[in-house]
């Protein structure tokens, strides 16, 4: 995905698809060859936990609310986790994302905010993240899921290495960091659109610099 603009999906020696990197490799792990934007642990029996949590489902979900293996750059994604508390506990879990680039470089980590304080019952909870657009840059990214506890010392339930693949694809179409009229790609992981200022200088003022 970072190196080439092209790739094709071959099986037993035919051409399958022929396109952008990102969306072919997406297709190849959507046809089961590797993870997906979905994944489904309710009907498993050997669901990633332990006897304090188990992972039951998680999903990427586009702008628009449906599951989605692609995302577009400018607009905001979610990354859903529904997991089961088996066992009452003082202080909520933390969820949290531990999301790559295509090269296994870490882009972030993130947690969600709970309270350490109150008593945690048995039942099955869902946990949300809200991902900006215009914040990633195009390309294949991959989302391990983890569930923390802390009331006695750190505890990891459950991590999920990889679990959900999904694509962050720039359209170059009424994207607003294209309005140069470029269409080539872009270094970085991030893209983010920043706030600028640009204004003509008064000539005829000297700046001087200390003595």
């Amino acid at each position: 995905a970072s190196l080439c603009n092209r790739c094709l999906l071959m099986r037993d020696g035919r051409m399958m698809d022929d396109g952008r990197p990102s969306s072919i490799i997406l297709k190849y792990q959507d046809a089961g060859f590797g993870g997906a934007a979905v994944v489904d642990y309710t009907n498993s029996p050997k669901k990633p936990g332990d006897e304090l949590a188990r992972l039951l489902r998680a999903w990427v979900a586009d702008h628009h609310g449906q599951p989605n293996s692609e995302v577009a750059i400018q607009h905001p994604f979610r990354i859903h986790m529904v997991y089961e508390i088996l066992r009452a506990s003082v202080g909520e879990p933390y969820p949290n994302i531990h999301l790559y680039d295509c090269k296994g470089n870490c882009v972030f980590v993130t947690a969600a905010r709970v309270n350490r304080a109150t008593q945690i019952d048995p039942g099955i909870y869902h946990a949300i993240c809200d991902i900006p657009g215009n914040l990633l840059n195009d390309g294949i990214f991959s989302a391990g899921l983890a569930l923390t506890f802390s009331h006695n010392g750190i505890h990891v339930s459950f991590y999920d290495q990889n679990a959900l693949n999904f694509g962050v694809v720039d359209s170059m179409i009424n994207v607003p960091t294209r309005e140069a009229g470029y269409t080539g790609p872009i270094p970085g992981v991030f893209r983010p659109i920043l706030d600028w200022q640009v204004q003509a200088e008064n000539l005829t003022e000297q700046v001087l610099a200390p003595q």
